[in-house]
């Protein structure tokens, strides 16, 4: 079995989620915009559930070979 690396950007606008395989390939990505889950991107349950569904998104676009 390969390790995975993950990388997690969380900033003002939304969550990006990356996950890179021992030669450094990106092997899966999610991007998901605060805006989804409410108006307030001050609030941490809205930083949760935004950073849960970028690495949901993450997960199903994996490649692994």
């Amino acid at each position: 079995m390969s390790s995975l690396f993950v990388g997690i950007d969380i900033g003002t606008s939304g969550v990006r989620a990356v996950a890179l395989n021992e030669e450094g390939e990106i092997v899966g990505h999610g991007a998901v915009a605060m805006a989804v889950f409410g108006p307030d991107h001050r609030d941490p349950d809205t930083w949760r559930r935004t950073t849960i569904s970028a690495f949901e998104e993450m997960a199903k676009s994996l490649i692994v070979k």
